[in-house]
């Protein structure tokens, strides 16, 4: 082995897959009918993992038949939990063959938890020199935390995640050390398992007992010292608090092994995880998953640059670049086509107002800068009112007669219906029609819904297999780069259909042209009507409270 340490990711596939079946919405399916949201939200997890550690091997830990270890020691173990739902259990099988597809190391053995085979995995791969992460929404795997073992811990969902050093449990737990993790679950307990601890001592006290005394033995040489209830369930509870933390404590001895030298990851093929992926209808990720070994079969390399088509630029005054672009609108406008439009000004970061907005418009032909100044300059052009100005003008006629695409439809909407009530409301936002608008976050939503954002990047290499070029100002723009509000009109039109073909394969099209984009004209008319705020009854409620207070 060199020098270097290689990163070893040991993933709990139990943790993960409740988590998934629980976050992602159950309307995904193969073209069987099997459910497959679980498994869906597992390999975005996976894929995320991969994309921020870029660990040197991969494995999979799963529970496998009851948890004979534990339950051994506490009959009750877990006995209160349901039985899994079958949505669920149905899933498992089809990871674990979807797993061999990646060749990623599937590890488990009869009667053992996968908390336990992360636990030796872990100790195993610091004994092979290797750096481990255990990823895993499990909190009593802190424990294990080491200089070379990491708890990649995950919470909120998916997408929520905090690297686990031993500092931070230290941290976490107000002075509890990795190796006094079972000391704090002997005293506190663990609902979720059905581990008893102490009745009436919970994480606080339980830290604040270790943190005096040092150690659950001396907090139990000491019982006698603790004052109150807290001290006769002290007294009372000895024996369940050292059976709880003989319970909590992760096993390093399951059966499992591993070759860490001959593991590595990626290892598959091309061929294999996309037949994989095909027959479970999980087509989305497939490009992800391929971009990993090199961008075989056919994908784009991610390094392909999306490409910025030639800029028109009317200002107010020049009528003759504004007759242009109102006849390719009107073209566009005519033919059916999709117009991407995104409203910019110079307004720099901290002032008031700027000198001038730009409405970009891109269609099938090239891109177009509108430009009027703050004061709403009128203009004349033939099929195009401008009362209110160009960028008004242009998208009133847009939302009336066109199909509209954009990475924020409401904020388009509040251009011509103003979230200020006080402004003229020149359209009225419920007069448009949801099946010509396409907003290509929310669409991209639907297809990630455990995702928080929805970067320009991501969005180009996921449903492009293409990166954006630098837009001016970013760091190594060069002086003939895109203007940002220019790019991602460039990049909204040519996300419309990919993503329109991602929904209709995933079964997520009803969803966006039935619900998504009928809510967002509402949700921009409820913006600017605004909530009602009674200062006589607010007064009345402030007056209520004073007297409550005194």
């Amino acid at each position: 082995m060199s020098d270097k340490r290689r990163t070893f990711a040991v993933i709990d596939g139990n943790s993960l897959m409740h988590r998934a079946f629980h976050a992602v919405p159950p309307t995904m399916n193969a073209p069987d009918g099997r459910p497959t949201n679980a498994i869906f939200g597992f390999l975005n997890m996976f894929l995320k993992m991969i994309d921020a550690f870029n660990p040197d091997g991969v494995v999979v830990a799963f529970d496998k038949g009851k948890p004979r270890v534990r339950m051994e020691m506490l009959p009750q173990y877990k006995a209160q939990r349901p039985p899994m739902d079958p949505d669920l259990h149905a899933q498992f099988p089809m990871i674990k063959e979807l797993l061999g597809a990646l060749n990623v190391p599937i590890l488990q053995s009869e009667g053992w938890e996968g908390d336990d085979i992360l636990g030796t995995m872990a100790r195993l791969g610091e004994q092979a020199g290797c750096d481990m992460l255990l990823v895993t929404g499990d909190r009593d795997m802190y424990q294990l935390v080491t200089e070379h073992v990491n708890v990649v811990s995950t919470r909120k969902g998916l997408s929520d995640v905090a690297i686990m050093t031993p500092e931070s449990v230290d941290d976490l737990y107000h002075g509890i050390t990795p190796a006094l993790v079972p000391d704090f679950y002997g005293l506190k307990g663990d609902t979720s398992d059905n581990i008893p601890g102490v009745p009436g001592i919970g994480p606080k006290k339980a830290s604040a007992l270790i943190a005096q005394y040092g150690s659950l033995d001396e907090v139990i040489a000491h019982a006698d010292e603790v004052k109150g209830k807290m001290g006769e369930n002290l007294r009372a509870h000895i024996d369940d608090a050292l059976l709880s933390r003989k319970v909590a404590t992760i096993r390093t001895d399951a059966p499992v092994e591993l070759d860490f030298e001959a593991t590595s990851f990626p290892a598959f093929s091309a061929d294999e995880v996309s037949a994989a992926l095909g027959t479970l209808g999980i087509t989305a990720m497939q490009n992800r998953f391929l971009a990993l070994i090199g961008g075989e079969g056919g994908v784009v390399p991610a390094a392909s640059a999306f490409e910025i088509p030639p800029v028109l630029r009317a200002a107010a005054g020049d009528a003759e670049a504004l007759a242009a672009a109102a006849a390719e609108i009107s073209r566009a406008i005519d033919a059916g086509e999709w117009i991407a439009a995104v409203v910019d000004d110079d307004k720099e970061e901290g002032a008031l107002f700027g000198l001038t907005r730009t409405l970009w418009l891109a269609t099938s032909k090239g891109l177009f800068a509108l430009e009027e100044a703050d004061d709403g300059t009128p203009a004349a052009v033939e099929g195009f009112k401008f009362a209110h100005g160009v960028i008004a003008g242009v998208l009133a006629r847009l939302f009336m007669e066109g199909r509209v695409a954009s990475p924020d439809m409401k904020a388009l909407l509040h251009e011509l219906s103003p979230v200020d009530s006080s402004e003229p409301e020149l359209m009225d936002p419920l007069a448009t029609d949801s099946t010509r608008i396409f907003d290509t976050v929310v669409a991209a939503y639907l297809l990630d819904s455990d995702r928080s954002e929805f970067d320009e990047a991501y969005l180009a290499d996921t449903y492009l297999q293409m990166a954006p070029p630098a837009a001016r100002g970013a760091e190594g723009a060069g002086e003939d780069a895109p203007a940002p509000a220019a790019r991602t009109a460039a990049l909204t039109l040519a996300l419309v259909a990919p993503l329109r073909d991602r929904m209709a394969r995933e079964n997520a099209a009803n969803v966006f042209d039935g619900i998504e984009m009928p809510l967002v004209p509402v949700l921009a008319k409820m913006e600017r009507a605004g909530m009602l705020v009674d200062p006589d009854r607010l007064h009345s409620l402030s007056e209520g409270l004073a007297t409550q207070i005194t």
